[in-house]
């Protein structure tokens, strides 16, 4: 499963691929910071866990275009919002929850 990681926060986006190259099955493919350098990133990728909220808050047009090239699992803290529900309804195949345990999070793939 080749990965992006896309957050504006590079810790976290570091932090994310740090932990899931470990993981057998997973090659990192990059990270991002912007929402441009991970639609132009999309193909290389069976996944792109994106940061709902990066400079603005992910729309639901720029999801759907993501999802076009890619699977798109959103990364937030409000999974529940209404905003991310959207988000899942526009294309997005699954939430991680910046909450999640662990060994939640480990399964990322939405597959």
């Amino acid at each position: 499963m080749r990965l992006l990681f896309v957050d504006d926060h590079p810790v976290v986006s570091a932090g994310l691929a740090a932990r899931y190259a470990a993981l057998d099955g997973c090659v990192v493919v990059g990270t991002a910071t912007t929402f441009h350098d991970a639609l132009a990133r999309a193909d290389e990728v069976d996944i792109a866990v994106v940061d709902v909220q990066l400079e603005v808050m992910l729309t639901p047009r720029q999801v759907a275009l993501l999802a076009e090239r890619t699977r798109v699992v959103l990364f937030s803290a409000r999974s529940g919002d209404p905003v991310v529900q959207q988000l899942l309804a526009s294309g997005a195949t699954a939430v991680l929850d910046k909450a999640a345990a662990h060994a939640e999070a480990k399964k990322i793939d939405p597959a």
